[in-house]
């Protein structure tokens, strides 16, 4: 390592003269700066004082003391070591004491030999310079760190310190240098609020200006009630036969809708027994005819049905008088419930036979069934399930239709929408185990539509019956609002349909131009502009946010209302 390296150490306030000592031969530098902190009550001792110097002689150390404080610059005056205020202050030794009392205090043996001149030291530079920093990282070494802040700073206490004179005249030499990190951070923050503030200014009086503007006049409101026919087959209108031409479009549509099945069915097993039948007819008894009961024939009682398991051949009964009985001439069958299910447990009783009028049964008590519930297909689920396709297909219609005939600049006649019957095949069928039911439909619609224009002529009869158009035209028609019932169709290009419009008669001012001529004035200035309108009541002109005191200059932040003096409802903004 070069002869020249050099390093600054910090001592602890709790450092004993051993650790001090330690800390020095532990460095490996030739010059090595020691920055004390203040009262450090170790080498306030002429002994440990002697004792660093010694030691550091031996180890070929040179040493500053990094301090201001008072009472040990004698002491490093006596010892002849070298003394710094700060990292940045040039380094010296104190002058010694020059009474008789300390001067005895050195012994012949701690005289300073030849090797502890201290020549490699150069007074003229800084101790940050000399332990091997450059100045800007002296300049930070001088600042105090957070543990170390006692070891740089200048120790006033004591006015009668033998050099102050020296650091006064180090202070008065010493040459301050800027802290450009805290001119430049002053600097930003002048920048941010200055935009901050053009920001803020742009904001108040340029974003956030708005301007409502409502004009009031007398304009009045006539609802008209229409009955017309829309036809594709006409060209002209027929004002007095309220008949209108009419395009037609269609549309098909693919729906399918699925819905959870509800119906039950119980699988459990199913009940059997016996039936003992008997055939009550006189025709068969004066005949001695038999009859033939085929297997799957039904008995029933209360609604439960059992189903012979087999054909059976039943003999006539006997009669007394009208009353048959039912002795030895019957025939004994096996029967088996019609579905499973614990309420075919049924006790012994008769039972109707199903396509055999004359014809009775006695059955045993039934028993076997028991309870297995699924879930099946019903047929109110399928009903239900086509009902919603169905109108599903019909609405997603109407909508397409419509956008169609906008598109087309036309005004559709959502009544007049008519489609074919569709085919519904539900999947799976009524009866199967599901817990779903989907349906899918396929149907073509069709729609009438119409041209605004074509609807004035018979809105115009309609409120001349009402208000004098000469005085007060109609400045709004109504049409956009309409909704159109049905009334009947004679086909898909031939309809009648009723509607009821709401027009506006009375003073028709354009809201743009308004926004034109008010821009940029003043609220009485904007105010006298709008009432040389004809037909203008009054004109009411507000600001917001308060501070605003003219209209803004952009027509997008005006906001025109139009409200009417008698009748009606206020429009929306303009």
């Amino acid at each position: 390592m070069s002869s020249t390296a050099k390093e600054t150490i910090y001592i602890d306030i709790d450092d004993d003269i051993t650790n001090i000592i330690d800390k020095v031969g532990a460095s490996e530098h030739k010059i090595v700066a020691l920055v004390l902190p203040k009262r450090a009550t170790t080498l306030q001792s002429i002994v440990n004082m002697k004792l660093l110097k010694r030691t550091a002689g031996n180890m070929d150390k040179r040493l500053v003391l990094i301090t201001s404080e008072a009472a040990l610059l004698p002491l490093a005056g006596i010892v002849g070591l070298h003394v710094a205020k700060t990292l940045q202050s040039k380094p010296a030794i104190p002058p010694a004491p020059d009474t008789a009392e300390q001067a005895e205090t050195l012994d012949e043996d701690d005289e300073p030999e030849a090797e502890d001149v201290e020549p490699e030291i150069d007074e003229t530079k800084p101790v940050g310079e000399l332990a091997g920093m450059t100045p800007a990282a002296a300049a930070v070494a001088a600042k105090p760190a957070p543990d170390k802040t006692e070891t740089i700073e200048l120790d006033d206490d004591d006015p009668e310190t033998p050099a102050k004179n020296a650091k006064s005249k180090d202070k008065k030499n010493k040459i301050k240098i800027p802290n450009f990190e805290s001119f430049r951070l002053k600097l930003v923050l002048g920048v941010l609020a200055f935009l901050l503030l053009i920001g803020g200014y742009v904001m108040a009086f340029n974003v956030l200006p708005k301007a409502r503007v409502v004009v009031r006049t007398n304009n009045k409101s006539v609802t008209s009630s229409l009955n017309f026919s829309v036809n594709t087959a006409v060209t002209e209108v027929d004002a007095e036969k309220s008949i209108v031409p009419a395009e037609v479009k269609e549309v098909s549509k693919t729906d399918t809708v699925s819905i959870t099945a509800t119906g039950q069915k119980n699988v459990g097993e199913k009940a059997k027994g016996t039936a003992q039948l008997f055939n009550c007819s006189k025709e068969d008894k004066l005949s001695d005819t038999n009859r033939t009961v085929p297997a799957g024939t039904a008995i029933s009682s209360g609604g439960l049905s059992f189903i012979l398991d087999e054909a059976v051949i039943v003999p006539p009964s006997s009669f007394d008088g009208n009353i048959c009985k039912k002795n030895s001439a019957s025939v004994a069958v096996g029967v088996t419930a019609q579905n499973g299910g614990e309420q075919y447990n049924l006790s012994a009783r008769s039972y109707a036979v199903a396509g055999f009028g004359s014809m009775t049964a006695s059955g045993s008590a039934m028993a076997g069934g028991t309870n297995t519930l699924v879930t099946i297909v019903s047929q109110q689920d399928v009903d239900n399930a086509k009902t919603q396709v169905i109108d599903q297909s019909k609405e997603l219609a109407k909508e397409e239709l419509k956008k169609a005939f906008s598109d087309a600049g036309l005004l559709a006649i959502d009544a007049t929408i008519t489609g074919e019957e569709p085919a519904l095949t539900p999947t799976p069928a009524v009866g199967q185990e599901a817990t779903t039911v989907s349906i899918s439909s396929v149907r073509k619609y069709t729609m009438l539509g119409v041209k605004e224009d074509n609807l004035k002529p018979l809105i115009d009869i309609e409120v001349k019956k009402q208000v004098d158009v000469e005085k007060q035209p109609i400045v709004d028609y109504g049409i956009g609002g309409a909704i159109f019932k049905s009334l009947s169709s004679r086909s898909g290009t031939d309809h009648s349909v009723s509607t009821q419009v709401t027009s506006l008669a009375g003073v028709k001012i354009d809201a743009e131009a308004i926004k034109e001529q008010v821009k940029g004035k003043k609220r009485g200035e904007a105010q006298t502009l709008v009432q040389a309108y004809p037909g203008v009541q009054s004109v009411e002109v507000s600001f917001s946010p308060p501070w605003v005191s003219k209209i803004p200059g952009s027509t997008s932040k005006i906001a025109v209302f139009f409200e009417q003096v008698e009748g009606g409802e206020n429009n929306q903004p303009e």
